[in-house]
């Protein structure tokens, strides 16, 4: 089983539990986390290439997001880590790629 949920769940007690039950989760990291952010912070993102990108041109903008993923190896302070996941989302007016306005897909 595989657990989703916000940064309000990023609690070493909640990942102890889940642990113990057998589950795997996926945890938001924001500034409820201070120290476990600058960790994160801190690992090799930017030697690291994107394992997956994706665009997409919607509500009057571009969106370019990328996920890069590192195994966690040490000096993560957080229970049973394994992995962290960057995703990063840029965005700009879709205007701004071709100089006119985008209409989407009209007939």
């Amino acid at each position: 089983m595989v657990i989703t949920a916000d940064a309000l769940h990023t609690q070493r007690e909640h990942v102890t539990d889940l642990r113990a039950r057998g589950a795997h989760w996926v945890l938001t990291v924001k500034g409820n986390q201070p120290r476990l952010r600058r960790q994160l912070a801190g690992l090799p993102w930017r030697g690291s290439e994107p394992d997956h990108r994706s665009a997409e041109t919607a509500h009057g903008r571009r969106e370019i997001r990328t996920i890069k993923v590192v195994t966690i190896a040490a000096g993560i302070e957080f229970p049973h880590a394994a992995q962290a996941l960057q995703i990063t989302r840029k965005t700009r007016p879709a205007s701004a790629r071709s100089g006119r306005p985008d209409f989407g897909h009209l007939p």
